[in-house]
């Protein structure tokens, strides 16, 4: 690891430095591609679901145990939801 002594640094310098760190850590995979919010398959969180909805974390709760929204396991303790089935479900509950 360098040492960086920041008060010799321009900004410039320093945004290029971040930058250069930064590209260096996604070629080794060490920084997650998370896909963009306009892409397919775009995962949700609880966080952006309940909030889509106006609902509680509680209600989404409910609405997945009873097979209202389904929703993705990533890992063990990580729920996710596909954007374009929360937004269909959405669709069909308002007509």
């Amino acid at each position: 690891m360098r040492k960086i002594i920041l008060e010799e640094l321009s900004t410039d310098d320093l945004k290029a430095l971040i930058m250069e760190t930064f590209i260096e850590a996604q070629a080794k995979n060490q920084v997650p591609n998370h896909p963009k919010p306009d892409e397919d398959g775009y995962l949700m969180t609880r966080k952006e679901v309940a909030s889509l909805l106006k609902i509680s974390y509680v209600t989404l709760n409910e609405w997945t145990k009873i097979g209202k929204i389904n929703a993705y396991s990533l890992g063990k303790n990580r729920v996710r939801y596909k954007r374009d089935e929360v937004l269909k479900m959405l669709r069909s509950s308002c007509r």
